[in-house]
């Protein structure tokens, strides 16, 4: 089933749907963040929208290294597992596709310690 794609470690930890598909998929098991991706216009807003989703700490330095660095420690978190969820991604990807491309290549790089880790790591882009 579906849901317990998200509860397990996956090289597949990008995911693309509508929200009516994906509510009733995504157990409790998995810590669940949640942003909308609407008013992102560049690279810093971006960074602010992950950032505030994963209570990212203050030190964050909003650049594509800090991005890395803070997604490769996550140790605030629920140990269980990450599952971010950004909405209106169909008006980030009109507007900016360039940095979501570059969040799409972070966060499947940094999957990889994950997966070693034996930690769920998930992306979901909903187009609503």
């Amino acid at each position: 089933m579906l849901v317990d794609a998200f509860e397990k470690p996956s090289a597949v930890s990008v995911h693309f749907g509508c929200l009516q598909e994906l509510d009733s998929l995504i157990s409790s098991r998995v810590q669940r963040n949640e942003a909308t991706l609407a008013g992102v216009l560049s690279e810093q807003d971006l960074f602010g929208v992950v950032s505030k989703a994963l209570s990212f700490p203050e030190y964050f330095g909003s650049n594509w290294d800090a991005l890395n660095d803070c997604l490769g420690d996550l140790g605030w978190l629920a140990p269980s597992g990450v599952l971010l969820i950004l909405r209106d991604a169909n008006l980030a990807w009109g507007r900016n596709p360039l940095a979501l491309g570059r969040l799409v290549t972070s966060w499947l790089e940094v999957n990889e310690f994950w997966l070693e880790e034996n930690r769920p790591f998930h992306l979901i882009f909903v187009c609503e």
